[in-house]
């Protein structure tokens, strides 16, 4: 057999999960500003108040989605009172 031909179960990447779409790097680096502003307008639901308003824009790739997803989760893991939806649009 040729071995420069993958098998379907071989891969090039040595950590093929991050390719996924619903990953979340551990670290997530420049965006602490970015990090804090979402999350300062997401306090108040934490404390069963209503959030701030939070429009997050920006070119395609530059890591919105990653942003809001890592903060949803930081609130996931140490709030029980606010819960939290992505909707993809």
């Amino acid at each position: 057999m040729n071995k420069d031909i993958l098998l379907w179960d071989e891969t090039i990447f040595r950590n093929p999960e991050i390719l996924e779409l619903d990953h979340i790097p551990e670290k997530f680096e420049h965006r602490e500003t970015q990090l804090k502003g979402i999350g300062y307008s997401l306090i108040p639901a934490t404390r069963n108040m209503r959030p701030v308003n939070c429009l997050v824009s920006g070119p395609p790739g530059t890591g919105k989605t990653t942003a809001v997803l890592k903060i949803f989760n930081e609130i996931y893991e140490n709030s029980n009172k606010a819960h939290t939806v992505k909707v993809n649009c």
